[in-house]
Parts: structure tokens; C-alpha cells; sequence
């Protein structure tokens, strides 16, 4: 059954890939090195676009992101389940971060 379903793993994982860009988790889907997909758990402390409006002397985070392997809520893996449709939920207007050299 790997990769084979067109939709998303769980509705868990359906709704943070709709948060994308908005405060709060959110996934993301990237294309890594080698054109293979990458999944990231990003954490939002504002909206995409408002970062300059947040004014503070200390430290803050205003964007963390963690590449994840599985699905933090039904646990499938990702790359199996999306093998063959990863693209499709590509989001261009809500760019990763940063993408680090994986796999080595």
C-alpha cells in the first residue's frame, strides 16, 4: 500500500500542511538533495510576513524547523507514503528555511 493513496497520511498531518505560513506548527514539503523529498516540522512565532513587526531586546526564535521521517501523529513513514505524490504538496509561497546536506 506504500504511496499508493493520492491524499495525505492522517487528517492531523493534512491540517498543519494547511497551516503552512500561519503562527503556530505547521509541515512543510521541500525537495532535499538528489530531488528527493523533505519533510520539515516548522514552528511559527508570527505570520509569514509579519517577522518585522516583532520588536524585542532578547533572543526569539522566530522561525524553528526540524526535518521529521515519520508522521508525528499516526506515525506512518513519509517518505513510503508519498513516494510517488510528495510534490503535489509542495507549498512555494512557504519556503523551508534552510534544507541541510541529508543523507550523507
Amino acid at each position: 500500500m506504500a504511496g499508493r493513496s493520492k491524499g495525505p497520511c492522517c487528517p492531523a498531518f493534512q491540517s498543519r500542511l494547511d497551516e503552512a505560513g500561519q503562527r503556530g506548527a505547521a509541515v512543510l514539503v521541500a525537495a532535499g538533495p538528489g530531488e528527493k523529498p523533505v519533510f520539515i516540522l516548522q514552528h511559527r512565532a508570527v505570520d509569514i510576513g509579519k517577522e518585522q513587526s516583532v520588536q524585542t531586546e532578547a533572543p526569539l526564535s522566530l522561525v524553528s524547523e526540524l526535518r521529521i521521517r515519520h508522521c508525528p501523529w499516526c506515525g506512518r513513514s513519509l517518505q513510503e507514503w508519498y513516494a510517488d505524490h510528495w510534490r503535489t504538496f509542495v507549498n512555494p509561497a512557504v519556503p523551508a528555511i534552510a534544507i541541510p546536506e541529508l543523507d550523507r
